[in-house]
């Protein structure tokens, strides 16, 4: 079992990144369930209604005073994402893009966190010179060492909060403290540590980055993905008027924009998982009779690919997709193609 702290949820945002994709994949090939206490999902929530929230008050400001500066600019103030709207579907995304099981909050264990901030006991603030913290991060600590001792497997629980819980390793008062209560806990302060438990790093060279960017299971997987029907949504917005019946060809290109900053890679057995976020130029031609078209388009995606004997790409999955970017309907012709 896989325990995360909030902050591990925090460290992407759109929850898609390389790292969260190899969580995945060596979870379940590692036949882990990834858990959540209850109370990690609500501090993610509530943390990223504040954010959508401020940054929709500073974009509101920002247009209002360039429409002081600009005063004849024809351009309508916009109004800002509605946050708690947002913080749902950023609950559903969480669900989504991070499968999990939620650990309820126990009664006892809220009331036994309440105490230890009172009486600064760990993971709770233990400095009496300062005003009493750190009463939810006893109770994720407490959620956790139930959900172990219950199941009776070992928990891995990631957290970077080092005051809580340590720098490298568990505090010892805390240690002693999983011991006693018969879980099996192994602390990691962070997801690559956690990974170094589960699998073997696996170093990615030049070799490696361009056997998956080139490997035609690749490009198959990506072009798979953009022919989704939640693609076609985004695009019909940019289509030529008047509408008409449209026909879209299979012939879409698509070309790499530039190389990936980072591949993530880690070996189980002999199966290497690899995971890197590629951007994409898009092309695909489509048909208005008599006129012939094609939509342009740049995209990132997050792949994950298997690789076999010399780095060879034996399997590839977009994991994830973020929006269209540069859409551009282009005219190519009028009639029959040559």
């Amino acid at each position: 079992m896989i325990a995360l702290d909030t902050n591990q949820v925090l460290t992407d945002s759109t929850l898609d990144g390389p790292v969260f994709v190899i969580l995945k994949a060596l979870a379940e090939s590692t036949g882990h369930s990834l858990v959540l206490p209850s109370l990690v999902i609500e501090e993610a929530v509530a943390d990223y209604e504040r954010r959508v929230r401020k940054i929709g008050q500073q974009v509101e400001a920002n247009f209002t005073e360039l429409k002081r500066l600009i005063p004849w600019w024809p351009e309508h103030v916009p109004s800002a994402p509605l946050p708690a709207q947002a913080a749902i579907e950023y609950g559903r995304r969480l669900s989504r893009m991070l499968p999990h099981e939620a650990l309820p909050l126990n009664g006892d264990d809220a009331r036994d966190a309440l105490l230890r901030e009172v009486e600064r006991e760990l993971p709770a603030s233990t400095d009496p010179s300062k005003p009493g913290s750190g009463a939810r991060d006893a109770a994720i600590w407490l959620t956790v060492l139930r959900a172990g001792a219950d199941r009776g497997s070992r928990v891995y629980f990631v957290s970077n909060d080092k005051r809580a819980f340590g720098e490298v390793t568990l505090h010892p008062v805390l240690a002693q403290e999983a011991t006693r209560r018969g879980a099996d806990l192994v602390y990691c302060p962070d997801l690559p540590t956690l990974f170094g438990h589960l699998a073997d790093h696996y170093e990615v060279s030049v070799l490696t980055s361009s056997a998956i960017v080139t490997s035609p299971m690749v490009e198959i997987a990506v072009k798979t993905d953009l022919t989704d029907p939640t693609v076609f949504f985004e695009v019909i917005p940019w289509l030529p008027s008047p509408s008409g019946a449209t026909s879209w060809s299979d012939d879409m290109r698509i070309t790499l924009v530039r190389q990936p900053q980072t591949i993530t890679a880690y070996a189980v057995g002999d199966t290497v998982w690899a995971s890197a976020k590629l951007r994409w130029s898009v092309i695909r031609p489509f048909t208005r009779e008599p006129e012939r078209w094609e939509i342009r388009y740049e995209v990132t995606t997050t792949v994950l690919a298997r690789l076999g004997a010399n780095d060879e790409v034996t399997g590839a999955q977009v994991m994830s997709r973020g929006p269209l970017d540069q859409v551009a309907p282009v005219l190519v012709g009028i009639g029959p193609s040559a």
